[in-house]
């Protein structure tokens, strides 16, 4: 690993916050790594100039973009949205501050209610956890529900919950565990909640249908035709559940392309579950004739020990995709 780090690469998914930026740039140098997407989740990227000039001192080409989910298909699936006009009304309807903060604050009441209404105690909270609750309430937290799972796992208060969440849901228990292990960067604290969200709030859960009808329901040729407008593209990004229906589907409403790494090298699986389905080397190269196939690490200070430019350690992704998405870029603002 020590040698591979020196071979220049790209990376197209690091998560980032504002305060993570100059640590994550000055990895991403050492590395190697000549062309860098930094992602924010269902928000509108900030500091646009300031960090886009810090990675030109740097010799990166940078690039930033949000990650979000919608329905397509009657399923929901992950895509990111790269290079667009960040102040087009366009994509700010979507993902701008003050057009969430309403709809989040709506969200976390329900799910703060659901939560209740089994057995979790918001009464008696540590004063950091109150103020956590308090920015929840009040929608300035986009990942509502995992936040909610850390507040009841890191609070001696909810222990008890905790303990009957597990005892009554094992076999979703010994899965996570399974795929999550327990490391220096992943607590034990971390597991739980990553549990409970699984079992309470992912998709077709019932924590996740008792706000669906609520959340904002974008229509995913909608955000094309906008992100469009804005210059920027928009991928698909499966993360080891590729749908070839869904796929031939954003082909048809004109998607610009995949992101077909997340995380190791192609051909192997992208999660370390036995559902995960890689995408067909065939369907690839097919794809690669008129999209842009990108990918990354999916790199999160906040989440997982996964490698800026590795990912689980196997990935390399070459300066071609790179350059391949700056064309696109170039061709889409020059229309």
């Amino acid at each position: 690993m020590e040698n591979e780090k020196k071979i220049d690469r790209a990376d197209f998914h690091i998560h980032y916050t504002d305060n993570t930026v100059l640590d994550i740039l000055d990895e991403a140098k050492e590395k190697g790594i000549k062309y860098l997407a930094l992602i924010q989740r269902l928000n509108i990227p900030t500091n646009v100039g300031k960090n886009l000039e810090l990675g030109k001192e740097r010799g990166i080409n940078l690039v930033l973009g949000v990650e979000f989910s919608t329905k397509i298909l009657n399923k929901y699936s992950d895509f990111i949205a790269l290079g667009f006009d960040y102040d087009s009304q366009n994509v700010r309807k979507y993902w701008g501050e003050e057009e969430k903060r309403e709809n989040n604050s709506k969200i976390a009441k329900i799910q703060m209610k659901f939560l209740e209404d089994l057995g979790a105690d918001f009464s008696n909270l540590s004063e950091e956890n109150k103020e956590q609750l308090r920015t929840l309430l009040n929608g300035d937290i986009v990942e509502k529900a995992i936040t909610f799972c850390n507040i009841l796992t890191s609070d001696t208060s909810n222990s008890e919950f905790v303990r009957y969440i597990k005892q009554a849901n094992m076999n979703d228990w010994n899965y996570i565990e399974k795929k999550h292990p327990v490391n220096e960067s992943f607590s034990l604290k971390d597991l739980e909640a990553k549990f409970i969200w699984y079992t309470l709030f992912s998709t077709g859960r019932e924590g996740h249908l008792a706000i669906e009808q609520l959340s904002l329901q974008m229509s995913i040729s909608d955000v094309i035709e906008d992100v469009h407008i804005a210059h920027g593209i928009t991928l698909y990004s499966p993360e080891g559940n590729f749908d070839l229906k869904v796929w031939n589907k954003l082909d048809e409403l004109g998607i610009d392309g995949i992101m077909a790494w997340h995380g190791t090298r192609l051909g192997m699986t992208s999660m370390n579950g036995a559902e995960a389905i890689d995408i067909p080397p065939n369907i690839i190269r097919n794809i690669h004739k008129n999209k842009v196939v990108l990918g990354g690490s999916d790199f999160d200070p906040k989440k997982n020990d996964w490698q800026i430019g590795h990912g689980r350690g196997d990935m390399f992704i070459s300066l071609r995709r790179g350059e391949d998405l700056f064309r696109r870029l170039k061709a889409g603002h020059e229309k």
